[in-house]
């Protein structure tokens, strides 16, 4: 498996970042808030491969882009939720 740098994931995490929309984690943040399967099955039927993959950094071409093993290594989490967005 090689994990490559998810540009326009970056490139999101960059533009959340600099407008002061992301939220820093602390130790054990991100498990306790991390979305279930069903909110990230939910959130691809309403929004697309397209949006869901803004959120994570790493993409691995082992896996085709429709599905979510090809997203890893998830990014910033927005300030408006902490659901998959």
């Amino acid at each position: 498996m090689t994990v490559k740098l998810n540009k326009k994931a970056f490139e999101n995490a960059k533009h959340l970042i600099r407008d002061g929309k992301a939220v820093k984690d602390t130790r054990d943040d991100w498990s306790e808030h991390a979305p279930s399967t069903g909110d990230e099955n939910s959130f691809l039927d309403k929004h697309g491969h397209a949006e869901y993959s803004k959120w994570f950094l790493g993409v691995d071409d082992e896996h085709p882009d429709d599905q979510k093993g090809h997203y890893n290594s998830r990014s910033v989490t927005s300030r408006r939720s902490t659901a998959v967005q």
